[in-house]
């Protein structure tokens, strides 16, 4: 919600739904990913995403609003599975069929980081990272962040 460029980019509406409703929807229509879940701020700003998750029936958790790093941590520690999909909101062209290429590939070469950003291969708004948990983990306990 406290975009720099446009705020409140998330919650604007297209097409009757807002782009965080298209995203979820399209995100659904993988035949790879189990859950979804919207990771957004413990600020006041972002009370409306929580407000619409809950009436849609999105999981969601609340965390630090400038360490993304410690919210993926503190939102993955209590969750059973292996590996985590990112896919923010500045991505409303998300193509599900891209990302479950990307999960297969993930898991039939054993990487641990899996990216369209690092060397882009698609138009922006189509940005997909898969990492594994472990390694979300490891990167949190080795952080040398001033705000720790």
């Amino acid at each position: 919600m406290s975009s720099k460029r446009l705020p409140g980019k998330v919650l604007f509406k297209l097409y009757g739904k807002t782009i965080l409703e298209h995203i979820v929807e399209r995100l659904k229509q993988s035949k790879k990913i189990r859950n979804i879940y919207i990771l957004t701020s413990k600020s006041k700003n972002d009370d409306p995403i929580v407000t619409l998750s809950k009436k849609r029936g999105f999981n969601y958790f609340r965390g630090s609003q400038t360490d993304v790093l410690s919210r993926f941590y503190e939102a993955a520690k209590p969750l059973d599975f292996d590996f985590i999909i990112r896919c923010n909101a500045d991505n409303p062209l998300i193509d599900y069929s891209i990302l479950d290429q990307m999960v297969e590939e993930f898991l039939n070469q054993n990487y641990d980081y899996l990216s369209t950003i690092l060397k882009p291969t698609f138009p922006s708004g189509i940005h997909i990272e898969i990492f594994k948990k472990k390694i979300l983990n490891l990167a949190h306990e080795n952080c040398k962040s001033l705000k720790r």
